[in-house]
């Protein structure tokens, strides 16, 4: 009683109001203790998270991280994202990993934007509410029967192959149509070397590379991974720094990180290539093909050189095959940014087989599944018109299909069933009689199975955070449902995108997998290993990676077998950034990004060269137009060191119709600038796909108060890079 007494409390356990100061103290002090020796029993848990093993208790304000993959706009990234108090506030990559060498892109990181943006879809159009989208969906596949297209960005990981299967089961036809283009460099690669695989740009094992047309460093299908690799190609220790040659019409961020970068006219880029090859097969390097044998002179003339410097151009040709010829272990890399992409991207790969003996490829889009084939699956850009003008049902996964490709917005619009799968609203979603809301990664369960030359990684992509928008479906969770309404039994038969993964994995196995976000080898040198600032290292190795196929491995060689014409007049180019085909543009930080070349931010521009620009008395921030086959655009001029001299380019990316908010109508934001495909005629080149090029371009300055460019910095100079001797 006595004891009870002073502890405040009476027989009865009742509190006694004479509890004094020194009792208060005690009772403090030893509760205090006791949560300290407690503690002391308990392991904090101070690695990565995962919904099934969490800490055994949370400090306030204590941050989790949550392993996790990223595969939006091909980042593919493995990262942790870092939450308090349940909310997402950071991504970072995970270090140690072998493939994305520790680092999250841009990409990823504003994902955040995306995750928490007030403008997202909210609920689904056409769906009742006793209604599930996915059985709508599944009525409108079925009354399209083999008449149906599925348009993607990507496909991979088990979505890829529910995509597939639904396909298959239906008589569907698939258009992937990443901006990459990716299918076309499938099959060049497949024609060159056999397999209908992804080039790997594997710097770091290179000390000479050559560029012709292509954005390597921003515009390939590893970029965490070639940055790493750029960095180690320019300064290893114990070998020589690498040297970089780049032409292009048009100096994009690869050519800016050149040690030479030389103009040449758009179309022309596969005449360089042509001479180089000759040259080479000239020194006995292997055979080349003839018809894209040219002299260094006739490539020089191709190229728009003035006739007065032709025969110093071919003599730096003649140089840069012998350099090549030298190298150790040289690349050669093409791109899809002049006429003749198809061209120059065939030859950069047989130059590149010639001088190795092979090219070094990868596979990032493994689907994860029982293996099938794609032969009779896919479409290209020359059949998706036909394709479209005969389907009954479009279902669009997630790509902006009226944005990107504008020619083909009227064949869309006259499809009965339109069915667009999204995250924000889009000119597509606009279009559409059918919109289902989609999850971000972020939210979403998912995977990704990459195999490459330094081994295979399995990326688990977990939800992070709970779902911010209640009506937001999975993507694979919708497609799982979708084939449980088409009759179709996929996988272990899971309708639940958790238990569909976990497949018969034992649930120690499991949490591991999901612990360390996937199955991957660890890498000795950590990139980041400061603890301080970078998430915590992951767990050890458990559980194990599923069965994967290429259902891309059964398409046909892309037949290349002829240069192409060069650009005769002015001609206009899509000028690339990092707002991809416009999928980036909602996000703010993406806005505020500034260009890499003209440090232009939250708008478009009208490029054109320094010389031109004072021909025709135009000054920057002036008002002007292009002209393309009777279609204009208006816009500011920035006259630039960086593109040739008879070339006029706007960015990709921004002047979308469809806002995520009205708020935003005042501020202009993702209205803002032009979309420069109005531009382009849409019609497919001679292997079948579209060109981001057009011909006969007209510039003119017009009457009218200018504008002003938000820029960062105008002081940005070709400065002389020489590292080919006279």
């Amino acid at each position: 009683m006595h004891s009870l007494s002073r502890l405040g409390l009476n027989a009865k356990g009742i509190i006694n109001m004479d509890f004094n100061r020194r009792d208060f103290l005690k009772v403090g002090l030893l509760s205090a203790s006791a949560m300290a020796f407690t503690a002391c029993g308990r392991p904090v848990e101070h690695k990565l998270v995962s919904q099934y093993q969490m800490p055994e208790y949370k400090v306030l304000g204590q941050p989790s991280f949550w392993a996790s993959a990223c595969t939006d706009l091909r980042s593919d990234c493995a990262v942790s994202i870092k939450t308090v108090e349940n909310r997402a506030i950071q991504v970072m990559g995970i270090p140690g990993h072998f493939f994305s060498k520790g680092t999250a892109n841009s990409v990823a990181v504003s994902t955040l934007n995306t995750l928490y943006h007030p403008g997202r879809l909210k609920a689904a159009v056409g769906v009742k509410a006793e209604q599930s989208p996915a059985s709508v969906v599944a009525k409108a596949l079925k009354k399209g029967g083999s008449d149906t297209l599925i348009v993607v960005d990507r496909l991979c990981g088990s979505t890829g192959d529910a995509i597939v299967s639904l396909a298959q089961a239906n008589g569907a036809k698939i258009w992937v149509s990443d901006s990459h283009q990716s299918m076309r460099e499938r099959r060049i690669l497949k024609s060159v070397v056999g397999r209908a695989e992804l080039p790997l740009a594997d710097l770091e094992n290179r000390d000479f590379v050559v560029t012709v047309g292509s954005n390597l460093l921003h515009e390939n299908y590893a970029p965490t991974r070639t940055g790493w690799a750029y960095g180690r190609f320019r300064k290893t220790p114990g070998k020589l720094r690498g040297k970089m040659i780049s032409f292009s019409s048009r100096m994009n961020a690869s050519d800016a990180n050149a040690d030479t970068w030389e103009p040449v006219v758009s179309g022309s880029e596969p005449a360089i290539l042509g001479a180089v090859g000759k040259l080479l097969s000239e020194k006995g390097k292997g055979a080349f093909p003839a018809w894209a044998a040219l002299s260094p002179e006739e490539a020089a003339e191709r190229a728009g050189v003035p006739e007065g410097s032709r025969e110093k151009f071919a003599g730096n040709l003649k140089l840069l095959a012998d350099r090549l010829a030298e190298a150790n272990s040289p690349l050669v890399v093409g791109g899809f940014q002049g006429a003749n992409g198809d061209a120059t991207v065939y030859l950069a790969h047989t130059i590149t087989k010639m001088l190795n003996g092979d090219v070094t490829t990868f596979e990032p889009d493994n689907l994860i599944g029982s293996k099938k084939s794609g032969a009779s699956l896919f479409v290209d850009d020359a059949g998706v018109a036909a394709a479209m003008a005969s389907a009954k049902t479009v279902l669009v996964h997630n790509v902006d299909l009226v944005y990107r490709f504008p020619w083909l917005a009227k064949s869309f619009e006259s499809v009965k069933n339109r069915v667009t799968l999204a995250t924000m609203p889009t000119e597509t979603t606009a279009m559409s009689t059918v919109v289902v809301p989609i999850r971000t990664w972020m939210e979403d369960w998912g995977d990704i199975l990459v195999t490459s030359p330094d081994g295979p990684w399995y990326g688990l992509a977990q939800p992070g955070v709970r779902n911010q928008v209640p009506a937001a479906q999975s993507s694979l969770g919708f497609y799982l449902e979708l084939a449980k309404e088409a009759s179709l039994t996929l996988g272990n038969g899971e309708t639940s995108p958790r238990k569909y993964l976990q497949s018969d994995l034992e649930k120690a196995d499991w949490e591991d997998l999901l612990v360390r976000g996937g199955h991957w080898k660890d890498e000795g040198d950590s990139v980041y290993p400061h603890h301080a600032a970078y998430p915590p290292p992951a767990t050890g190795n458990a559980g194990k990676a599923p069965a994967s196929y290429n259902v891309f491995a059964d398409l046909p060689g892309l037949n290349v077998s002829s240069l192409g014409q060069t650009s005769e007049g002015m001609t206009f180019v899509v000028l690339p950034t990092h707002l991809g085909d416009g999928h980036l543009a909602d996000r703010p930080w993406m806005q505020e990004l500034p260009d890499t070349m003209t440090t232009v931010v939250w708008d478009s521009w009208i490029e054109m060269g320094e010389e031109l620009a004072k021909t025709k008395g135009i000054a920057r921030h002036e008002r002007v137009s292009v002209t393309v086959d009777g279609k204009t655009i208006k816009g500011l001029a920035y006259p630039s060191p960086f593109i040739h001299p008879d070339a006029v380019g706007i960015p990709s990316g921004r002047g979308q119709k469809t806002k995520p908010l009205a708020i935003f109508d005042s501020l202009g934001w993702v209205s803002d600038g032009s979309n420069p495909k109005l531009l382009l005629d849409g019609k497919p080149g001679p292997s079948g796909y579209f060109s981001s090029v057009g011909s006969s371009a007209s510039l003119a300055k017009i009457e009218g108060k200018a504008g002003l460019l938000a820029t960062f910095d105008q002081r940005l100079y070709n400065l002389p890079r020489h590292i080919l001797p006279e």
